[in-house]
C-alpha cells in the first residue's frame, strides 16, 4: 500500500489568495536503470528541453541509466580510469 501523498501550505503562505498558483512536483529516487524520462516544453522561460547542461560538460539523455552512470563516473574519474579502461568522458559523455 502506497503512502498518501499530499501538499500543505507553508505558514509564509497562509495568507496567500486561494487558487493562487503552487507547484508540486513528485520525486522519483532510483527508477529502473531503462526507465525514460522524455523532456516537455515548459514555456519561454524555462529550459525544459535542453539535452546539455554547463555549457555542453553534462549532457543529458533521456536514459536514466545513462545519466546515473555518467554522473558517477565524473564524480569518480580515478574509478572509471581504473575500471573502465574501455570508457572515457568526451564532450558530456561516457563513450568507448
Amino acid at each position: 500500500r502506497a503512502t498518501v501523498h499530499r501538499v500543505l501550505r507553508k505558514a509564509s503562505h497562509a495568507n496567500a489568495p486561494v487558487g493562487s498558483a503552487r507547484i508540486s512536483v513528485p520525486f522519483f529516487y532510483n527508477p529502473r536503470l531503462d526507465a525514460s524520462c522524455e523532456t516537455f516544453a515548459l514555456g519561454a522561460a524555462g529550459t525544459a528541453g535542453e539535452t546539455e547542461t554547463h555549457g555542453g560538460k553534462n549532457c543529458l539523455s533521456t536514459q536514466f541509466g545513462e545519466n546515473a552512470f555518467k554522473s558517477l563516473a565524473r564524480l569518480h574519474l580515478r574509478v572509471l580510469e581504473r575500471h573502465h579502461r574501455d570508457l572515457c568522458l568526451k564532450s558530456g559523455w561516457v563513450v568507448p
